[in-house]
């Protein structure tokens, strides 16, 4: 009986949510803040761009490409190279080139390099969580921001 109860709470203990973050290849599309201005503590964006995020799976691993987009939806630059992990609270996906995050105070101007970091989680045709950058050298990182993105429609 005590053998039946161990593997009761083996099997209980294994993740049922893998399987379905495996939906998450695919096509993404999603709106992000150019700019965030932040005035009295209060941030507000200062414009919108727009992205076409591919996502393969295979096994625990995601591979992809965010693709920003320009006003008439054609690929606006080159492609960033992305990378993850399937977990059992989700999905963790890095970019795996560093990009610039310039900071702006009254006179002084401040250049990061950073890497763009997102933890998501499939609620249906959406990707739902957060996006943060954090600098290359650990030395700062931005706050965590809501991120959402919605499958492409076939």
């Amino acid at each position: 009986m005590r053998r039946f109860v161990v593997l009761a709470c083996l099997v209980c203990a294994v993740p049922l949510s893998l399987p379905a973050q495996a939906a998450i290849a695919g096509t993404w599309f999603t709106e992000f803040d150019t700019q965030v201005r932040i005035m009295n503590g209060v941030e507000s964006s200062a414009g919108k761009g727009h992205a076409r995020i591919e996502l393969q799976v295979t096994g625990d691993s995601i591979h992809g490409t965010w693709q920003t987009l320009g006003a008439t939806g054609a690929p606006d630059g080159p492609p960033r190279l992305l990378a993850g992990t399937l977990t059992s609270a989700g999905v963790h996906i890095e970019a795996l080139k560093p990009s610039e995050i310039v900071t702006r105070v009254m006179e002084s101007e401040t250049h990061t390099q950073a890497m763009m970091n997102y933890t998501v989680a499939l609620h249906g045709d959406s990707l739902v969580g957060t996006e943060q950058w954090v600098a290359v050298d650990h030395s700062s990182q931005g706050p965590a921001r809501r991120f959402t993105a919605t499958r492409k429609q076939s």
